[in-house]
């Protein structure tokens, strides 16, 4: 009797039940074959797309708190983010209005030195010509420049002046035409995830096979991170336009507000950010025999302004994410070295998950330990 009890234990369903489990496995397994197929061929119809999924992914995160009040007062999921959408979509388009509107007595006023400095030089291209002139001469205190074939790049572009205008103003335009069409498919994208999202969520979560606190610990762990992410952007761009602009002030150089601005708008950019400025606004100091404000201003923009993007940004992404501070370093320069500017989310997110499924994976392990402990 005792060894029949063993071998129903052992064998607790007949040949049939078997079989149909082993049936049912093998579909699972040729099910999950074909989806990661297509998942596959999926990923390469949306790359075209990612931009736009991936902003919009992070705006929705960001601002889903707003989308909650909003559906407060308007019961109509389809309106309340419509309305979500329209909010952002001001949000964002208001303060460049103003910002615009605020630089163009600025923007009018370098235009219109350069339009009389060039006058008087005898036209716009001996201008340019004497200007760029003065900074190969300045730098070739320090380096052949006659050497590195620079000048005669320089007076190619000169004579190719009208070619080289059209190209710009064509790339500018396609530039300025994709860039419009990449923020109307954001926006509408963005308005399916609020209005949608939560589901997807909940059917995602539904799909995972782990218990419902190790999924939130995941979903809870991109959460965190894209916002974390965001506030660091936005810390990085509010510090660095602020103490450029200071030291410019400081040093008593025109236009302090105008480059502040774009140092902030530059910020974003991957590696270089607000370089792309400060440096060029350096440079002409130098180039215009005004070397200490120049010298000021390079000190200055490398021991406050860039080392702010050093020590803002992990502070912030740490403050809501729990990381090392090394591994959170080598998240963001990795992510940027690797994906560019989507890399500041991409790296603190990859590494986040990381660890939360590291921690999930210990929990479970624990938990088989006192299961086969009790057994």
């Amino acid at each position: 009797m005792k060894h029949d009890q063993v071998t129903a234990r052992a064998y607790p369903m007949n040949p049939e039940k078997r079989l149909l489990t082993n049936s049912q496995r093998a579909g699972t397994i040729f099910l999950v074959v074909v989806l990661a197929v297509l998942c596959c061929f999926a990923l390469v119809l949306l790359k075209p797309f990612f931009y736009p999924i991936f902003f919009a992914f992070v705006i929705a995160l960001g601002c889903y708190p707003l989308y909650t009040r909003i559906h407060r007062h308007v019961q109509s999921p389809g309106r309340a983010s419509l309305c979500a959408t329209l909010v952002i979509m001001l949000g964002a388009a208001i303060p460049l209005l103003l910002m615009l509107v605020l630089l163009g007595g600025d923007l009018v006023n370098v235009a219109a030195g350069i339009r009389d400095q060039s006058v008087r030089a005898g036209g716009v291209l001996t201008y340019v010509r004497g200007f760029y002139e003065n900074a190969l001469s300045w730098v070739g205190r320090y380096v052949d420049v006659n050497g590195t074939g620079i000048s005669r790049y320089l007076d190619n572009l000169q004579s190719n002046a009208s070619r080289l205008a059209l190209a710009l103003a064509s790339a500018s335009i396609g530039g300025a035409a994709g860039t419009i069409a990449n923020t109307i498919l954001t926006l509408v994208i963005l308005f399916f995830f609020f209005r949608d999202g939560r589901e997807w969520v909940n059917t995602l979560a539904s799909t995972i096979p782990l218990k419902a606190e190790h999924t939130d610990r995941m979903f809870q762990a991109v959460k965190d991170t894209v916002i974390a992410n965001l506030y660091g952007i936005f810390g990085v761009a509010l510090a660095q336009g602020l103490l450029l602009t200071l030291g410019l002030l400081i040093a008593r150089v025109g236009n302090a507000v105008l480059l502040g601005m774009l140092a902030a708008i530059a910020s974003i950019v991957p590696v270089v950010g607000s370089a792309l400025i400060w440096a060029p606004a350096a440079i002409y100091l130098f180039v215009t025999h005004q070397t200490g404000k120049g010298i000021f201003l390079v000190v200055w923009c490398i021991a406050l302004v860039s080392t702010a993007d050093n020590v803002i940004r992990p502070l912030v992404v740490r403050g809501k994410v729990e990381m090392h501070f090394l591994l959170l370093i080598f998240a963001l320069l990795g992510g940027v070295v690797t994906f560019g500017l989507v890399g500041l989310f991409i790296g603190p997110l990859v590494f986040s998950l990381i660890l939360a499924i590291v921690e999930t994976l210990r929990e479970l392990s624990a938990e088989a330990k006192v299961a086969a402990g009790a057994s």
